[in-house]
């Protein structure tokens, strides 16, 4: 759709264990470049890793998880 959108830019080496950036954004490092997208979170895991997980989606899942435990206290 050819728009332009301002977006957020990062050093990966800056980022740890636990940062959560949100899209728009463009996270840079020597060997290569991360675009995460707008409704997206990019996440560091553990070991480093960026991990991008759609926010609606994301949200969607916590409900259900959310809804299934409140089922299932009902029954005890």
């Amino acid at each position: 759709d050819r728009k332009r959108t301002k977006a957020a830019i990062y050093d990966r080496a800056g980022l740890g264990h636990g940062h959560a950036i949100k899209g728009p954004a463009i996270i840079g490092e020597y060997s290569s470049t991360t675009l995460v997208p707008p409704d997206f979170v990019c996440r560091v895991d553990r070991y480093l890793n960026l991990v991008l997980e759609k926010q609606a989606i994301r949200g969607l899942f916590y409900s259900i998880l959310n809804g299934i435990e409140r089922i299932d206290r009902s029954r005890t």
